[in-house]
């Protein structure tokens, strides 16, 4: 527009075009610029909708119908409270001869809080998934108390391994009904009791109605959805909860907070974060590390555990 202006200028001071040819024309100019900002915006927008639908049809199918190994009309395995977690020879790949993870062993002892570190697309959320029974692996077995992940029943699974994504969804309604949204369908007493555990009550306070104040994605950022999907986890009282980044959008203050929180709840409870934030991993026991176009992972003791 500025390159327009300038010609025209010119051209006007030249005698070649009229003042008001000038103006019709660099507004004529502006409009099908807008145009082309428009579409490029509605192409955005079918990108971003296009990834969301992939995730949904994801979760879909690693959700719904009959999970492997697994008879029909059968509940599978009953679950202990607590166990420990372990991978053997874990190998999983998004195409064929293109593994993320190959022959990986990790044992997760009951209690034990793991950071995952590493940069991005290394495989910390397929890594992240597979311990939670979203994925089954291409081969090898990921087991809880011994039981086969691929022959525990979805519901008893979800009800022992949480795991807390990125990205958390909202309904239109109440920041109560949205924390009660947890296996179990807790009461509002469960919600308040967990909100102050988790140190989350001056938050709440803070909004105009506290537990009764509506929210939705867009009136929460992204740090508050964060916090919202924190407290559904611990709503379920899993046996082992998987944070996918997910206190990537709070501060660092809250971030630590919430994390020991969480430890605070039941000393049993197994920890896994995914992370690449330094004070995040320092603040593990034992640190995963994936480093980027390596299949293996190494483990190692943080200062803190010595």
């Amino acid at each position: 527009m500025a390159g327009l202006l300038v010609l025209g200028a010119v051209m006007v001071g030249r005698g070649a075009l009229s003042v008001g040819a000038a103006v019709v024309f660099v507004l004529a100019a502006r409009d099908i610029f807008h145009r082309f900002e428009d579409l490029a915006g509605a192409i955005g927008d079918a990108r971003e909708a296009h990834v969301r639908l992939a995730r949904l049809l994801d979760l879909l199918r690693a959700t719904g119908g009959e999970r492997a190994g697994a008879s029909a009309g059968t509940t599978g395995p009953d679950l202990p409270a607590r166990g420990e977690l372990t991978l053997t020879e874990v190998g999983f790949g998004y195409r064929e001869g293109r593994n993320v993870l190959d022959g990986l062993t990790l044992t997760v002892d009951s209690g034990e809080r793991l950071v995952i570190a590493g940069e991005t697309g290394s495989g910390k959320s397929t890594l992240g998934k597979l311990l939670a029974g979203l994925y089954a692996p291409d081969h090898g077995t990921v087991r809880f108390a011994g039981h086969d992940l691929a022959a525990v029943d979805a519901a008893r699974l979800r009800s022992r391994i949480v795991l807390v994504p990125q990205e958390v969804p909202l309904v239109d309604g109440t920041l109560a009904e949205n924390l009660a949204m947890a296996a179990g369908s807790p009461d509002r007493a469960a919600v308040a009791r967990t909100v102050d555990l988790l140190g989350l009550a001056d938050w709440v306070n803070s909004l105009p109605y506290g537990l009764d104040t509506t929210v939705s994605t867009r009136t929460l950022s992204a740090g508050e959805r964060q916090l919202v999907a924190v407290a559904r986890a611990a709503l379920t009282d899993p046996a082992v909860l998987i944070l996918d980044e997910a206190t990537a959008g709070v501060d660092h203050g809250t971030a630590a907070r919430i994390e020991e929180a969480l430890i605070a709840l039941a000393d049993d409870r197994t920890l896994i974060v995914i992370a690449h934030r330094a004070d995040t991993v320092a603040r593990g026991r034992r640190l995963l590390e994936m480093p980027g176009g390596r299949l293996t992972a190494i483990v190692r003791e943080t200062a803190d555990s010595a």
